[in-house]
């Protein structure tokens, strides 16, 4: 009787609610802020900033970018696994491992930088979904290059932007990036 009473509690509630879309892509509706593109503009220079210190291999400053306790998600194949599993770190976990081994696969030369970005903001909040391509090299001659895609979580405090969350992944040839900028 009472996972019953649970049960119609939670039904009720869930087709009382209503999911609207805003028209500006803004959460809950609200309209965009005269100084939206300045604002945009600013969560933008931090995202150059966050491109320009991990090209750099700095991981310390790297870490600047970050809340702390931000975290850096994906899904990877650790070498012990035989299967794909979300990975979650912590900025200062991913510092550490980092400036321990560095990136392994690019020895020689590892840039990255955006391709394209798609900036929403909301008073302290924005969400960035970033095209990046990145190029990787184990000799100064054999430099590949890839695309993927970045997916920002950020919060500005005290006149500053930095990342709460950053999800990522590589393109698959089944899921092709407009990389045009």
């Amino acid at each position: 009787m009472r996972s019953t009473g649970i049960v119609l509690i939670a039904l009720l509630t869930v087709t009382s609610c209503r999911i609207e879309r805003a028209a500006s892509g803004r959460p809950g509706g609200a309209a965009a802020a005269p100084s939206d593109s300045a604002v945009s503009a600013e969560v933008y220079a931090a995202l150059r900033l966050y491109y320009a210190r991990l090209t750099s291999r700095d991981w310390k400053v790297l870490a600047e970018s970050f809340w702390p306790r931000a975290t850096i998600t994906t899904i990877m194949r650790p070498a012990a696994d035989s299967a794909d599993r979300v990975h979650t770190t912590a900025i200062e976990d991913f510092v550490a491992v980092a400036t321990r081994h560095g990136i392994r696969d690019c020895p020689a030369s590892f840039s990255d930088e955006i391709a394209r970005a798609n900036i929403v903001t909301y008073g302290p909040l924005a969400d960035a979904w970033v095209t990046y391509r990145a190029r990787c090299g184990v000799t100064r001659d054999s430099t590949a290059v890839h695309y993927g895609m970045d997916a920002f979580h950020l919060l500005k405090h005290r006149g500053e932007w930095r990342v709460a969350g950053l999800s990522f992944t590589m393109e698959t040839p089944e899921l092709p990036l407009n990389r045009v900028p």
